[in-house]
């Protein structure tokens, strides 16, 4: 799995400190970013979107009612990305509260809006070079943003444009160290670096069509509350890992020993291109029976979504369980239902994402990924020698 690209580390950091006052009726004394659709947060559909790429670290700046992001989120992983929220003691404006933790970005830094959504593809920022900032249309969408009428020029930068039909999207590459040369501590992100980096011609535009939604002021929370379940509502793939997408060749658990089997990459483009979820379940009792340790498991993970990443490719989410009843390590050590034929791993994604049930099929290769399947009532297929073709007949 040798990446050929050269690729830019990066950090994401999540702006989750409005007051909220817009929507205030509808928080039910809790923060913004915490309102649920479904039962399910808005900042955790916002973070299943973001950690499905190999950022190196999440940070969530929190405000109004941040101890309760704080004890939700805080020293948590999600899809091997390790969170961090950091709590404002008084508010410092968007830019200001990115600077305040400038020096923990180490890496060039994703920003972007906690309290709207869009779906884009963001496997090229891990190969860019360049300031840059995602927009999209503003026909069909209200919004008091002061960068809502911008227009991307033929070089790809971003331009002003009186009734331009692009709006920005609150999703910001910003280069490394260009946030620690403000000495102010209080300021606008919009305001004071993307509106100049415009004015100086200093920053790039991708603009996209896709799906975007905004929970800002009423009418367009209760546009949400109707669109986002409606939209993000789609059939799942479900794969067991090794003798799946790689050969099994028992407690894999190095780069270099994991080998991807046949048609792998493309029947991945084909579940993603029909618009499917793909989940990775695995058993990895390895590390509970101290065969390998848990960093292992992560460092092959984090690779591999890097790997994906240079072929604009992504796997959802991936749920393991290092759980035992013969496991070396005490904690490990017992029977649990996240261990396939358990069906913890499957019952924590649906928990979590809007999935079509009726259309979702499981692959893998033992009785205990059947067992699995068969409890959570979906398609369960064994794998074929070509994924491709496998994947071909059944979606």
């Amino acid at each position: 799995m040798k990446i050929k690209k050269k690729f830019q580390k990066t950090d994401l950091v999540i702006l989750a400190g409005g007051y909220g006052s817009r929507i205030k009726k509808y928080l039910k004394d809790k923060p913004k970013p915490l309102l649920k659709f479904q039962n399910k947060p808005f900042l955790d559909l916002i973070l299943n979107h973001y950690s499905k790429f190999p950022f190196e670290k999440i940070f969530i700046l929190a405000g109004y009612k941040g101890k309760e992001i704080f004890n939700r989120y805080n020293d948590k992983y999600k899809n091997f990305i390790k969170i961090k929220v950091i709590i404002e003691k008084k508010p410092l404006g968007t830019g200001g509260s990115v600077k305040a933790i400038s020096s923990q970005l180490e890496n060039n830094t994703l920003i972007v809006n906690g309290d709207s959504f869009l779906d884009v593809n963001l496997n090229e920022v891990f190969f860019k070079k360049q300031n840059l900032m995602y927009l999209t249309n503003n026909d069909n969408y209200k919004s008091n943003n002061q960068l809502s009428n911008l227009k991307i020029d033929n070089k790809g930068l971003v331009i002003f444009q009186k009734k331009g039909k692009l709006m920005n999207a609150g999703i910001y590459l910003i280069l490394k160290n260009n946030l620690r040369i403000f000495n102010k501590k209080i300021f606008s992100l919009e305001k004071e670096i993307i509106e100049k980096l415009i004015n100086k011609k200093e920053i790039f535009g991708i603009s996209k069509k896709n799906f975007f939604t905004d929970i800002g002021t009423k009418e367009n929370l209760l546009k949400s509350f109707k669109n986002i379940p409606k939209y993000l509502k789609k059939p799942a793939v479900f794969l067991d890992r090794d003798g799946v997408i790689n050969y099994d060749y028992h407690y894999v658990n190095t780069i270099k020993n994991f080998k991807l089997r046949p048609g792998v990459i493309d029947g991945i483009k084909t579940i993603l291109k029909k618009n499917y979820y793909l989940f990775i379940l695995t058993n990895q009792a390895g590390v509970g029976k101290k065969i390998f340790k848990e960093e292992n498991f992560y460092k092959l993970h984090k690779h591999f979504k890097k790997f994906l990443s240079s072929k604009n490719l992504i796997i959802h989410d991936t749920q393991y369980c290092f759980f035992h009843p013969k496991a070396k390590i005490k904690k490990y050590k017992r029977n649990s239902i996240f261990r396939k034929p358990g069906n913890g791993m499957i019952k924590n994604i649906f928990k979590n994402w809007f999935i079509n049930k009726k259309k979702s099929i499981f692959i893998g290769d033992k009785k205990t990924d059947q067992g699995c399947a068969k409890k959570s009532n979906l398609k369960f297929y064994f794998a074929e020698k070509n994924f491709k073709k496998q994947i071909k007949k059944l979606i």
